[in-house]
């Protein structure tokens, strides 16, 4: 197996897994190895390792810029304006490109294999300036496509405007059929790109996708992309889509309503006859004309959250009956309905101590991971509460005897309880024994009443055995 040198060995410390579902950015579908954080002067040092003659110093940096993590963006941002003011020759660009291809098998110009494994392969024969400079932002396009995020798809367009026309437009078709409808959010939104090739780019790859139309668009069974549609509609403001949108604020999805209400706040004025229009449905009366957009918008939120909010307080009312009542299956199934059907519901602080209550009586009866849940619940409904501090002591508590159960003395846990809540009293009896405190309080316990046995025998035997003096009489 091949060494990595020290140089890449101290790169690659810089890199570490990316957590799954990170807002803003695909979730892993590999385990791949995610550089965070890099600046522009770090991800061109890097690009330099690509020209080494050490083939694990190559791999290393292939490695780390097909894998960027989002916070490189900014970075990203910067190295590709460094890259713009030195490209090579269209048809040396094109060369460097149809090397890659060649080195991962292709022969054809038009397949849909990816290129980007064959860039290593392809410096392995020859490292031109070529081939460097279209490397490192062919490897970075690989990292942004992952992140499928509108900053990701702003550097994304960077990369295709760094040559000459034609010469990314294979990479620009196969970029939109592997990104299949997650790339349409940000396509929608760079079809409003300063460059007219972008546009271009980005309504046909629309059009291919067959999205065309904002009301099939925003009709998308994933709520989180439908969500994400709606924003694009809204930077920049596409008018078309506006009263498509205005009718989703009645979604039954709070993502899609909240994106929608978010969307219709940046459309302004604009949008206030179809406000006015859905008022009147919803409320049948017309909409005040002395209510502009900010505050028709208010009104008809209210009209269309009213019987929801009914709904939400009727269950409220009756988990909270259940609790007083001792019943906590009731509750849970109260208060687990209503945060199912209303997650954004104003008053969710009032569920906290019912779940805190569901946790204690879990632990109570050694059901460790009904309590985890439960106490996790109830901080994230009320972290400010009075109790909060012991909740986090017993969720601590409990994540402690959940790891003692595997097998593992997670200590840092139980000192973490105590900290919490120095009154935990069964969090310092694991502690103390688990540690040998317990044990040696025990020991010096015995040691003590040891002594003191002892003391009182000898003090005994003294009174007995000494002399007696004589009386004063005598």
């Amino acid at each position: 197996m091949r060494a990595i040198s020290a140089w890449c060995f101290t790169i690659l410390l810089l890199v570490w897994a990316a957590p799954a579902g990170a807002e803003g950015s695909a979730a892993p579908t590999e385990s791949w190895v995610v550089a965070r954080g890099l600046t522009a002067d770090e991800l061109g040092r890097i690009a330099q390792e690509l020209a080494s003659d050490d083939a694990g110093r190559r791999e290393g940096a292939v490695l780390t810029l097909t894998t960027l993590h989002p916070e490189s963006l900014p970075g990203i941002k910067k190295r590709l304006r460094e890259l713009s003011r030195r490209r090579p020759q269209k048809d040396d660009a094109r060369a460097a490109l149809t090397a890659f291809r060649h080195a991962v098998g292709s022969r054809r110009a038009d397949d849909g294999v990816d290129i980007a494994p064959g860039v290593a392969k392809a410096l392995a024969q020859q490292r031109s300036p070529a081939r460097l400079a279209m490397a490192e932002p062919l490897l970075m396009l690989r990292a942004l496509e992952r992140m499928r995020s509108p900053e990701a798809g702003q550097r994304i367009a960077d990369i295709f405007l760094l040559d000459e026309p034609g010469v990314w437009s294979h990479e620009a078709r196969l970029v939109r059929v592997r990104g299949g409808l997650a790339l349409l959010p940000t396509l929608i939104h760079l079809r409003g790109h300063e460059s007219s090739r972008i546009r271009d780019w980005a309504r046909s790859a629309v059009r291919a996708l067959g999205m065309d139309d904002p009301k099939k668009a925003t009709s998308i069974e994933d709520p989180e992309l439908a969500a994400r549609v709606i924003r694009a509609y809204a930077d920049p403001l596409h008018f078309p889509a506006m009263p498509i949108i205005v009718r989703l604020v009645d979604s039954p999805s709070l993502q899609v309503r909240t994106a929608a209400r978010d969307s219709v706040a940046r459309f302004g004025k604009n949008a206030i006859w179809q406000l006015r229009e859905l008022y009147q449905e919803i409320a049948s009366e017309p909409a005040s004309k002395r209510w502009k957009a900010p505050q028709t918008a208010r009104e008809l939120y209210a009209r269309i959250d009213a019987p929801r909010n009914q709904r939400a307080a009727a269950l409220l009312e009756q988990g909270m009956a259940a609790f007083v009542a001792g019943d906590l299956e009731t509750m849970q199934v109260r208060y687990d309905l209503l945060l199912a059907q209303h997650p954004d519901f104003g008053e969710r602080a009032k569920m906290a101590g019912g779940y805190a209550a569901l946790g204690e009586a879990a632990l109570a009866a050694d059901a460790l991971d009904r309590a985890r849940d439960a106490y996790r619940r109830a901080l994230r409904l009320d972290p400010d509460a009075s109790e909060a501090d012991a909740w986090r002591a017993r969720l601590a508590f409990v994540g402690a005897e959940r790891s003692l159960s595997r097998g593992v003395v997670d200590l840092p846990s139980y000192e973490r309880a105590l900290a919490h809540d120095p009154g935990i009293a069964a969090a310092a009896t694991a502690r103390d024994r688990l540690t040998g405190e317990l044990a040696a309080r025990k020991r010096d316990r015995k040691r003590l009443a040891a002594f003191g046995a002892i003391a009182l025998l000898l003090g005994v035997l003294f009174l007995t055995l000494r002399p007696s003096r004589p009386t004063a009489k005598a």
